[in-house]
């Protein structure tokens, strides 16, 4: 879903010509995708063969949380 969210909200990296925008929005595909696979390896969800550590379950958090809250800006950005 993110890969459609992006093209809808233009937050894909070939959108920009800045080289530090384009490396931050592939980073985020990267945080999008390494979310999606923790989730299946250590949520309840499925069945969990991964426990993460406090700290890396905190990393976890803080990027979603950072993610989304930019997704919700561009999103707001764009219905102004």
């Amino acid at each position: 879903m993110y890969k459609e969210l992006q093209k809808e909200l233009s937050l894909s990296p070939g959108t920009y010509d800045s080289p530090g925008l384009k490396q931050i929005l592939s980073g985020l595909t990267s945080i999008v995708n390494g979310l999606a696979n923790l989730r299946n390896e250590a949520s309840d969800s499925h069945a969990s063969i991964y426990k993460p550590a406090k700290r890396h379950a905190e990393l976890a958090v803080n990027c979603s949380k950072s993610v989304s809250n930019f997704i919700f800006a561009s999103l707001k950005k764009d219905t102004e």
